[in-house]
C-alpha cells in the first residue's frame, strides 16, 4: 500500500465531493472495508491505518459513520486483494430548486477549477496505465483545504451561482472535463498552455500531463455564467480557495489549447464503447 491512512481519507473526501457537487450537505456515511488476512502484520497495518484515515476525514468534514461492514481473509495461497475501502455517503439538499448537475448547462458559460490547479501524476490512473511514470507516492491531502473547497462549492450552488459542478478524481481535470462535455453534448475550449512551458522545455509534456491527468485532491470543475465570476471570486477569497478560470463551454470539440484537441464524438465513442482488456 502507498499510504492507507491517507488513501482512506481521500476515499471519504471524494465521496463528500460527489455529494457536495449536487448541492447537498453530506450528513452520514457507511463503509465496507475489504482486506486480506489481518493476522499478517502488513495487512493489519493497512486495516488499522485505513480506519484511522476514515476517522481523520470524518472529523475534519463533520460527517459521522453510521454503519459499516468488514470483509477479511480475501486471499488465496498466491495473492490477496488490494486493500479496498468503499465509502457510501448521503446528503440533504435544502432547496431542490438549487440542485446542480455535472454536465455542462449552457453554451458560452465559463469554466474554472476551484482548488489547486496543477496535479502530480503519482498514484494516478495515467500512472497505472503505464505511461512511463515511476513515482509511487499517494496524492497529498490537506483536510482543512478540503473542507474550505467543499464549503465554497456548496455555498456557490446554494446561491445559484453555478450551472454545473464535477469533482476532480480518477483521471483528473482532463477526464472530468470530457465527462462534463460528453454528458451535455457541449464541447469546451480551455487555455492551459502558459502553464505547460517551464524554463526547461523538455519538461513541458510532463507538466501538461500533470495538469490534465494528475489526481490532486480538493478540486472541482465548475461552470457558470460570465456575470457570476466576480461574486464567485469574492466567495472563493472569503474561503481562501484558489479559483482558476480556464475557458468556455461550447462547440463540438474538447480543446486544451496547445496540449489536447479531440472531437466530442471521438471522446464519446471512447467513453461509451471502450472495454478494458483483462489482465
Amino acid at each position: 500500500s502507498l499510504a492507507p491512512r491517507r488513501g482512506a481519507a481521500i476515499a471519504v473526501c471524494e465521496a463528500a465531493r460527489n455529494v457536495v457537487a449536487t448541492g447537498a450537505r453530506p450528513v452520514a456515511l457507511t463503509n465496507c472495508l475489504n482486506f486480506g488476512n489481518p493476522e499478517v502484520n502488513d495487512v493489519y497495518w493497512d486495516l488499522h491505518d485505513a480506519i484511522a484515515g476514515i476517522a481523520d476525514a470524518c472529523t475534519a468534514l463533520g460527517v459521522p459513520v453510521v454503519s459499516g461492514n468488514v470483509s477479511l481473509y480475501n486471499e488465496s495461497e498466491r495473492s490477496r486483494i488490494a486493500p479496498t475501502v468503499v465509502i457510501g455517503m448521503v446528503g440533504v439538499i435544502d432547496d431542490v430548486a438549487r440542485h446542480c448537475a455535472a454536465a455542462f448547462a449552457s453554451e458560452g458559460d465559463e469554466i474554472a477549477v476551484a482548488g489547486p490547479l496543477a496535479g502530480r501524476l503519482d498514484a494516478s490512473e495515467l500512472q497505472r496505465l503505464g505511461f512511463g511514470v515511476n513515482a509511487k507516492v499517494a496524492p497529498d491531502l490537506d483536510l482543512d483545504l478540503e473542507r474550505r473547497v467543499q464549503s465554497f462549492v456548496g455555498e456557490a450552488i446554494a446561491a445559484g451561482l453555478l450551472h454545473s459542478a464535477h469533482d476532480l478524481a480518477e483521471g483528473g481535470l482532463g477526464v472530468a472535463a470530457a465527462e462534463c462535455a460528453i454528458w451535455s453534448g457541449l464541447g469546451l475550449r480551455a487555455e492551459i498552455a502558459e502553464l505547460t512551458h517551464p524554463p526547461d522545455g523538455e519538461r513541458a509534456p510532463f507538466e501538461a500531463a500533470g495538469i490534465l491527468f494528475g489526481e490532486g485532491q480538493s478540486r472541482f470543475l465548475i461552470s457558470y455564467a460570465r456575470e457570476a465570476l466576480v461574486q464567485l471570486q469574492d466567495l472563493a477569497a472569503r474561503h481562501s480557495v484558489p479559483l482558476r478560470a480556464l475557458g468556455t463551454v461550447g462547440g463540438s470539440r474538447i480543446t486544451f489549447s496547445g496540449v489536447l484537441d479531440v472531437s466530442l464524438e471521438a471522446a464519446r465513442d471512447a467513453y461509451e464503447e471502450a472495454l478494458q482488456p483483462s489482465a
